[in-house]
């Protein structure tokens, strides 16, 4: 099964704010010194990983991977 052009757009979308959020947690790094600049580093972490996971999970189309 391939994804139409909608589903495409939701996988890159996905990819793309993951590596946005990739991007803020670098360049926040160099400004972990600042208050509140460590804990905001660990939620953009989070976010990017979620982005990440949610467009992989985009992907599967077999039933029984996408329920375990």
């Amino acid at each position: 099964m391939v994804p139409g052009a909608l589903g495409v757009g939701f996988v890159v979308a996905s990819f793309g704010a993951a590596v946005g959020a990739l991007s803020l947690v670098q360049y926040l790094y160099t400004q972990r010194a600042n208050p509140g600049a460590a804990w905001f580093m660990g939620n953009m972490a989070s976010v990017a990983v979620f982005c990440l996971t949610y467009g992989l999970a985009l992907l599967v189309f077999d039933p029984t991977v996408r329920a375990a």
